[in-house]
């Protein structure tokens, strides 16, 4: 749904909140899970703590190719080289 609205947005020329959206769309989601912890050493009550997930799933690819070509283009913002390749290599898989 985000990548809907960065779209949508993107085609009205709406730069800035094309760019929020599809920024929101591109990062890779982490699942983090809850996890108890049973009391110990005499305590008298567990603990429930977040446990990152250590393989989050990666963002959504035309979201992040969108995002590339805007800052390779330089479409409704400054050209950056830098945010171009960041939001490629994303779309191809490439980790950094």
């Amino acid at each position: 749904m985000q990548y809907q609205l960065g779209l949508a947005a993107y085609k009205a020329m709406d730069m800035d909140t094309a760019i929020k959206w599809l920024k929101k769309a591109a990062e890779p989601v982490s699942d983090d899970k809850m996890m108890y912890m049973p009391p110990v050493g005499g305590q008298k009550y567990g603990m429930v703590t977040r446990m990152p997930d250590t393989n989050p799933k990666p963002g959504h690819p035309e979201a992040q190719k969108l995002l590339a070509k805007i800052y390779e283009e330089g479409i409704g913002v400054k050209k950056d080289s830098k945010k171009a390749t960041r939001y490629r290599d994303m779309s191809l898989g490439i980790r950094k």
